[in-house]
């Protein structure tokens, strides 16, 4: 399978094997929880700046995540072994190449960011108006009754 850059996927090429890394949010959330396993209350952004100033555990534990939504059958164990096959330590900078390509991939683009600005950080779509789509308006057909809610525990 090749990587969609459109996607947020890169590949990386393994001892003739490729594999296709993508962060999305499934992969986020279990890097975070797999962190977090091991004590303490990290969050992605902690794992990234400590991959980036070369800690081997999150160089690894970013590897496994990316690896979760195409390859979700390799362990983290196993990709020790895979950095191992890269050439070890001498592939890191290889590999935090990728993660970085990765990384860039998945950050929102300049046209996003000015979207977010224009809404006051609320992520509201467009409408089909302002997109330039055409088309009647859908409408709810259900009553408030319906509606889903989190309750609070109160």
């Amino acid at each position: 399978m090749a990587a969609n850059p459109e996607r947020g996927e890169v590949d990386l090429d393994i001892a003739g094997t490729t594999y296709t890394l993508a962060l999305g949010m499934g992969a986020l959330r279990q890097i975070q929880a797999a962190v977090r396993a091991s004590g303490g209350r990290r969050t992605f952004k902690d794992v990234v700046e400590g991959a980036s100033s070369g800690d081997v555990e999150d160089i690894v534990v970013l590897v496994w995540g990316a690896l979760r939504r195409h390859h979700d059958d390799v362990t983290v164990d196993q990709v020790d072994d895979l950095i191992d096959a890269l050439g070890g330590i001498r592939a890191f900078p290889r590999v935090l190449q990728t993660l970085n390509e990765l990384l860039l991939y998945t950050a929102p683009d300049a046209v996003d960011q000015g979207q977010v600005k224009k809404t006051n950080g609320r992520a509201d779509p467009p409408s089909a108006e302002t997109a330039g789509m055409t088309g009647i308006p859908s409408t709810s057909r259900r009553g408030k009754s319906g509606s889903l809610r989190i309750s609070s525990g109160a």
